[in-house]
């Protein structure tokens, strides 16, 4: 996914949810740590970027993203996630956020 491609999503996922405070999860987060020049191909190879709004403590609104765009648009697929999505397994210690 390239960046623009990124943006879009994230606008797109701000309109439904009607949360401007989104939170990336997976590898497509590194778009918001590196420029796009930097970045090998690989990196930005997947066409989905899982979104979270930061205050839906519940996991609500994952439902409201779940699957929105791609398939055969020209859309970057937004798959809804949760809290849980970024737990690490028991064991593993503990992350900042």
């Amino acid at each position: 996914m390239r960046r623009d491609e990124f943006r879009d999503a994230l606008r797109r996922a701000a309109e439904i949810t009607g949360d401007i405070d989104l939170v990336v999860i997976g590898s497509q987060s590194i778009h918001g740590a590196f420029a796009p020049a930097v970045l090998p191909l690989a990196a930005t190879a997947s066409g989905e970027v899982d979104i979270m709004a930061a205050q839906d403590i519940e996991g609500g609104k994952m439902w409201l993203l779940a699957g929105r765009g791609g398939g055969s648009g020209d859309l970057a697929e937004i798959d809804g996630v949760d809290i849980t999505t970024a737990t690490l397994p028991e064991g593993r210690g503990k992350a900042t956020v």
